[in-house]
């Protein structure tokens, strides 16, 4: 068993030693190339041009020294000089390059020699490294086992305090099961259970926020589908008593019916969209698209529809274009012009313009109607939210339109704002990033 021990050890050393050599050898060739690239860029930084203006470099004239070695050691006396002088191992080699049409010679001779002979000790002296540790190369090997040393003191470490993590533990998923409301956070004041403890609490905070929002939906729907439904049960309970035998109760209570049908489907897809919205299951497809073509598109689409208001769409010649999902700003700017269109009387105008203000697009519907008063600007993109001179109305709308268009906006990370006078009418405006590609 030692035997086979001791042989996995030693053949262990011997690869981690190859592995450092081949390393380190790959590195000694990296520097020298290194050096001669740095010094014929330095020859090349000489002759006053720009590394870019050569044409071409090569090194010609490499020949080996022919006589013997240590003849030209004796012959010289000193190695210093003989190194400098280029002769100790190239001869006659010149680093040749072209600059701005003319060529240059200049000897290579010395850096060549003096790299090769660097190299050489280098690695005579890596070499005998490479020697010593695979002989005895112990103290490697236990530089490469001392991470598995570490990671068993560690889990002896961990063991020793299993019994007081356990105690920790057990208080976290005691305080974990205590929760009966989504509203409440845990807090068990362990600083190396923080991280879990924030992530519960965050998960917590992520559920009442879902909570709360399906709440408001059910409260929403149910507020809003009462007044139909009233509406429709008290048509057929009229039709019931008396519509069987009288012709106009029955088209009276038809006719009414179906628009609150009608009114029912419009205000549940409205619903639907906002609740899609807050629960984050929209997805915006955005392009770059002109605003120009996408308001004349809408003015002319009104123009077919509405036969009582005058559309107009100004344009002053230049693109103004933005990154927007086209389906979902179209949406928002008919809901624009839709509440426009009710709230103006028949012969009223509708314009569109776009324009540009520094970074920014922005699409502008005006009309000439009642007007908003000044007190009530600040709601009008409430949800549900009326005015007091509407609520009367029983063509005024759910009150979702305008919310849903601010919402399709803030998804585009524009703004909507509303400029609007009594009597004379109100101007909406949405601002969007303006986008040149």
């Amino acid at each position: 068993m030692n035997n086979r021990t001791g042989s996995i050890a030693k053949r262990l050393n011997a690869a981690l030693v190859r592995r450092k050599f081949a390393r380190a050898f790959f590195i000694d060739l990296m520097v020298a190339v290194l050096v001669i690239a740095v010094w014929c860029l330095t020859i090349e930084s000489t002759y006053g041009g720009k590394i870019t203006n050569v044409d071409e470099r090569w090194f010609a004239g490499y020949e080996w020294v022919d006589d013997n070695l240590a003849e030209l050691l004796q012959t010289s006396g000193n190695l210093r000089e003989l190194t400098r002088a280029g002769g100790l191992i190239f001869r006659e080699t010149m680093y040749c390059f072209t600059m701005d049409g003319t060529a240059h010679t200049v000897s290579a001779a010395g850096i060549l020699s003096a790299v090769t002979l660097s190299l050489i000790l280098v690695l005579i002296v890596q070499l005998i490294g490479f020697l010593a540790g695979h002989f005895t190369g112990q103290n490697l090997i236990k530089r490469y086992l001392r991470p598995i040393d570490e990671v068993a003191l560690s889990a002896e470490r961990l063991s020793s305090m299993q019994s007081a993590r356990k105690t920790d533990v057990a208080s976290l998923a005691h305080a974990i099961n205590e929760i009966d409301d989504s509203d409440k956070r845990i807090a068990v004041h362990d600083s190396e259970l923080g991280g879990l403890e924030a992530a519960v609490n965050n998960m917590l905070k992520r559920l009442e926020e879902s909570k709360r929002k399906q709440i408001r939906f059910v409260d929403d729907a149910s507020h809003e589908l009462r007044t139909p439904i009233a509406v429709i049960q008290g048509y057929v309970n009229m039709l019931d008593r008396w519509g069987k035998d009288d012709p106009k109760v029955m088209e009276e209570s038809i006719t009414a019916i179906k628009n609150e049908s009608e009114h029912m489907k419009t205000l549940i897809d409205q619903l639907l969209f906002l609740a899609r919205g807050d629960m984050e299951r929209h997805e915006l497809h955005k392009m770059p698209l002109d605003t120009n073509e996408l308001l004349e598109e809408v003015a002319e689409e009104s123009r077919m529809i509405d036969r009582d208001h005058e559309y107009l769409f100004e344009t002053d010649g230049h693109p103004h274009p933005t990154l927007a999902d086209p389906a979902m700003l179209k949406q928002a700017l008919r809901i624009l012009t839709d509440n426009a269109a009710k709230y103006t009387p028949a012969g009223g105008t509708i314009k569109f313009r776009a324009f540009s203000s520094g970074d920014r697009v922005c699409l502008e519907v005006s009309d000439t109607g009642i007007g908003i008063p000044n007190d009530e600007l600040p709601r009008i993109f409430d949800r549900f939210y009326r005015g007091q001179n509407l609520r009367g109305d029983s063509h005024s709308g759910s009150g979702l339109g305008l919310s849903i268009a601010k919402w399709i906006i803030d998804e585009h990370a524009g703004t909507i704002t509303a400029m609007s006078s009594e009597g004379i009418g109100t101007r909406m405006t949405v601002s969007l990033a303006r986008y040149d590609g």
